[in-house]
């Protein structure tokens, strides 16, 4: 990832600040509140005089080592999201861009973060528009939001220049009016881009799941038709087995009627003798 060295751009040495930044509180607090205790229960262990006034020295500087350490941690806390915001502003002023999308990850709406991993794990390229949509609708976002401010405080000076009674503040408030519609078309156009944003990154919210509904239901349709068409053999061997037990059901029914009228016709043969 190549990155430019100027104002407005993401740069290597902000990657390592970042890097940096992100274990610094957990790093301040283990130095804060682990030499000192370390270093007295050493002389406690290696110490046979004084063994139980370093062991006494021990604890004392665990308790006030674990408060440097909460203090030194909150510090590097604090100035972490310092350093972010300032970061954030700095690389805003000129559009935001792919490479800088991760430092804006708390700007995100929850639905835009929950379907960014979902397309990445379905579709990379699908994955890289969307994040290059996202950083689009943050750009527009924040430009929105800075044409409002400023049109806020337009509007305070247009207000404060009319109760200017023993000024001539004509041109002033001329100059300001037109300050004021060059704002106005700004955040039309913020306006517009931003909705183009949000209806691109439902596009491609959509063409993902439809992608991705094609292709495993193909699988799906292919198992059951697989499934459907072939009987499975237990199935085949229960039918054939009940197809068998019915056979020999008839049969047996069969000769038992057969029995029946031979044992029929001799006694009628033996009543005719009688």
């Amino acid at each position: 990832m190549q990155l430019e060295q100027r104002g407005g751009k993401l740069t290597s040495k902000d990657l390592v600040t970042a890097r940096v930044l992100s274990v610094a509180p957990f790093a301040g607090f283990v130095a804060g509140s682990a030499p000192m205790p370390l270093l007295f229960f050493a002389l406690y262990l290696f110490s046979s005089e004084s063994a139980a006034f370093y062991l006494l020295l021990t604890f004392t500087s665990l308790g006030f080592g674990l408060v440097a350490g909460i203090i030194l941690a909150l510090s590097l806390l604090l100035y972490r999201r310092n350093w972010h915001r300032r970061l954030r502003e700095r690389l805003a002023s000129d559009g935001i861009t792919v490479d800088e999308l991760p430092f804006f990850t708390r700007e995100l709406k929850s639905a835009e973060r929950l379907a960014l991993r979902r397309i990445e794990s379905q579709n990379k390229p699908l994955a890289d528009a969307y994040r290059e949509t996202l950083a689009a609708r943050l750009t527009a976002t924040q430009l929105l939001n800075k044409a409002k401010k400023e049109l806020v405080r337009i509007d305070g000076r247009l207000a404060r220049a009319r109760q200017l009674q023993n000024a001539d503040t004509t041109r002033l408030r001329k100059d300001l009016t037109a300050d004021r519609q060059r704002v106005e078309e700004i955040k039309k156009r913020a306006e517009n881009h931003l909705g183009q944003a949000e209806a691109q990154l439902q596009t491609v919210e959509a063409t993902s799941s439809r992608s991705f509904l094609r292709e495993g239901t193909d699988i799906v349709l292919q198992r059951l038709g697989s499934t459907v068409e072939h009987t499975p053999f237990a199935l085949e061997a229960a039918q054939l087995e009940e197809v068998a037990r019915e056979q020999v059901q008839e049969m047996v029914r069969e000769s038992e009627m057969q029995s029946h009228e031979s044992n029929d016709t001799s006694a009628q043969v033996i009543e005719r003798k009688l």
